[in-house]
């Protein structure tokens, strides 16, 4: 054990089975000297759509050359280092990319455009663009969450969100393997601390990080963010007391009422991208951690959303995010959304692969045996669900396994009277956002006073669906359908589902029932321990 003598940073990567760092800087001084050299890199696709962008400048206003530019946050970082270095006061920043092209001009974006190494993603880099990747999952989020109600502002929401991450960027560039050392230490295990990072860093990372935004004068909105975190949590720890309580939105209200200063705090656009970032760093290892949990709670206070719907929301922006910008080789959290709710991401290498080391169930397994693993898990007394949201996909999960191809789960928002979306598959991704009036349809009328589970055929489904709501018609198509509303308490769900359009023989009907006993029973005990 000699080897771990020295440096910490070669202890703690013995520590995690890894070969020695190198040795790390153990002040911020010595750390912004290192850094400051650090030119990131891009690659060549992104920096062919800069070169694009920049190169018809006389075609587009600064402000669609900015929103071209943002697949190359390399880019957007030196641009914004340089127009706020030099000769401008401390208070007179670029806030956004628009304003820092406007004080370069055109020619020395393209000086700075031909500085940055244009790369393929490899072994070497590839931690890098993870977290390119975590920070623009989180411009993404910000879009889906904040947009609507700041769009004044927008143009600071999102350079901000996206700048938060900057430190990190260029940390991990100059030393790749912290990556993997973060993701196991602080991610996996939950063991890191201000003491690791300090005995690691030579200070604490966030500390670290605040320390090069403001050296690099990046936006008041990223610096003030790391400012609460460090050194101002008062206001955080009220307003995240405040969000535990979510199923009473009455108490909550009644809290912030009482503080009016706390008020004022939380609704302040500036936090908007610490929340947007952090909901991404938590969904990086995994959804249903009880940190993601607090974050969305949070989330949630500050826009006014119950939690359900504001989850919905964050799940559907970062397959949003996955589909305009992942990469083959990194992982993106909206990969999990389909494993069980407990899973948890636990890193791995270079290049990566969806069949991560998940603690799931084994792929081996029959279907049969994994309809009944979902269905033990929906019957555990106390619920282990955190919401029902969790619940309803464990419910999907089932139905998956018996051998349902497509469905949507329905829950009944009493205060609007629409049945919203909680989860679906194998249909068209309209079919995330259904927004339902009972009243439209006199069928599901009357499975809500009733509640009963129908069975479609050919026979007769024609009289039938013509009482279904148009959106469900158009979504599936189907003389086959298996519909069930479920019931319990205030708790209200419609589900939908067949096997793309094929006759649904009897075991499939016998497994779907008893999967609604199992959901049945499974609100039950949800809401007798829910807070």
């Amino acid at each position: 054990m000699s080897q771990t003598k020295g440096h910490p940073a070669e202890k703690l990567a013995w520590c995690c089975s890894m070969s020695p760092l190198p040795p790390l800087p153990n002040n911020l001084q010595d750390w912004i000297n290192t850094l400051d050299a650090v030119q990131l890199p891009a690659l060549a696709s992104d920096v062919q759509k800069a070169r694009q962008a920049l190169g018809n400048n006389t075609q587009y206003s600064l402000r669609e050359i900015a929103q071209q530019l943002q697949a190359i946050p390399a880019l957007t970082l030196s641009i914004m280092r340089e127009a706020n270095t030099k000769g401008y006061s401390q208070e007179d920043r670029a806030e956004t990319l628009e304003a820092a092209l406007t004080r370069l001009g055109m020619q020395r974006a393209h000086e700075l455009l031909n500085k940055i190494p244009v790369v393929e993603l490899n072994e070497d880099n590839w931690p890098f663009f993870q977290v390119l990747l975590i920070s623009q999952h989180a411009c993404q989020q910000a879009n889906g969450l904040f947009s609507a109600r700041l769009a004044r502002i927008w143009q600071e929401v999102y350079w901000n969100t996206l700048l938060f991450m900057a430190p990190l960027w260029v940390i991990i560039c100059a030393y790749p393997k912290l990556f993997r050392i973060w993701e196991r230490s602080t991610l996996e295990r939950a063991v890191s601390s201000r003491a690791d990072e300090t005995q690691l860093l030579g200070l604490p990372v966030l500390t670290l990080c605040q320390g090069l935004a403001e050296h690099w004068r990046l936006p008041h909105w990223t610096v003030r963010c790391y400012r609460i975190v460090n050194q101002d949590q008062r206001f955080l720890v009220k307003a995240l007391r405040i969000a535990q309580n979510d199923e009473n939105p009455l108490d909550q209200q009644q809290n912030l009422d009482a503080d009016p200063e706390l008020r004022r705090w939380l609704t302040q656009p500036e936090n908007t991208p610490l929340l947007a970032n952090t909901l991404a760093t938590m969904a990086h290892h995994g959804w249903g951690s009880v940190q993601m949990l607090r974050w969305q709670r949070l989330a949630a206070l500050y826009v006014e959303m119950p939690l359900p719907t504001l989850q919905q929301r964050i799940h559907q922006q970062a397959v949003l995010s996955a589909q305009q910008q992942a990469l083959s080789g990194l992982w993106h959290p909206a990969q999990a959304l389909i494993w069980p709710w407990t899973d948890r991401f636990s890193g791995v290498e270079y290049p990566s692969s969806t069949a991560k080391t998940v603690q799931s169930v084994p792929e081996e397994l029959t279907s049969i045996q994994r309809w009944k693993a979902a269905c033990a898990e929906l019957l555990s007394n106390p619920s282990p669900f955190a919401n029902i949201l969790q619940l309803s996909a464990k419910v999907q999960e089932a139905l998956l396994s018996a051998g349902v191809q497509r469905l949507v789960i329905l829950q009944l928002d009493a205060k609007r009277n629409l049945l919203v979306t909680r989860q679906s598959a194998g249909l068209a991704s309209e079919a995330k956002f259904l927004q339902l009036d009972p009243a439209h349809s006199p069928l599901v009328q009357n499975l809500l006073q009733h509640p009963r589970q129908l069975y479609l055929t050919a026979e007769h489904s024609a009289r039938v669906l013509e009482l279904l709501p148009g959106a469900i018609k158009s979504l599936f198509d189907s003389q086959h359908l298996l519909i069930q509303v479920v019931s319990l308490n205030k708790t209200v769900m419609l589900l939908v589902a067949d096997r793309t359009g094929a006759a649904l023989d009897e075991r499939l009907i016998q497994v779907f029932a008893k999967t609604m006993q199992c959901f049945e029973k499974a609100l039950g005990y949800y809401t007798k321990y829910e807070p």
